[in-house]
């Protein structure tokens, strides 16, 4: 799980970005168009591909190696569905951005804490292992 978590990193620091009354980050855009773009192209190059490595690969393998992680992994596709839908509608909305920030933030830390935790306590080192080879080759 160490590529997701790689990019949860990213995902993070966005969601920092949208929060409101975030910092000034070096080297990155400070005024709501500014972000707003910036979120768009992240969504375009990096979390559109994570959340579908996330939906077709890594949620379905862990469901059939420990079936108790279902009712945890639909609660995250909805989330998956939140942030999709709050993204395919962006608009220069200070509350928007800032809702958006907390839900991508909350999402990444129940998967990071809860999920990835409670999998590397069911599954076996094989199936983690099996897990990491289809992540990579994805």
């Amino acid at each position: 799980m160490i590529p997701i978590s790689r990019e949860h990193h990213q995902l993070l620091l966005l969601a920092q970005l949208l929060k409101k009354d975030a910092p000034a980050y070096k080297g990155m855009p400070t005024d709501l168009a500014g972000k707003v773009d910036y979120a768009k192209n992240t969504w375009d190059s990096l979390i559109k591909q994570h959340v579908e490595l996330e939906e077709k690969v890594l949620y379905p393998t862990l469901i059939s190696y420990a079936p108790s992680l279902s009712n945890l992994v639909n609660e995250l596709k909805k989330g998956h569905d939140e942030i999709r839908g709050l993204f395919n509608n962006l608009i220069l909305d200070i509350e928007s951005m800032d809702r958006l920030g907390k839900l991508i933030e909350q999402h990444v830390r129940k998967e990071e804490r809860i999920l990835f935790q409670k999998a590397q306590e069911l599954l076996t080192e094989e199936q983690l292992d099996q897990l990491k080879t289809l992540l990579s080759a994805d």
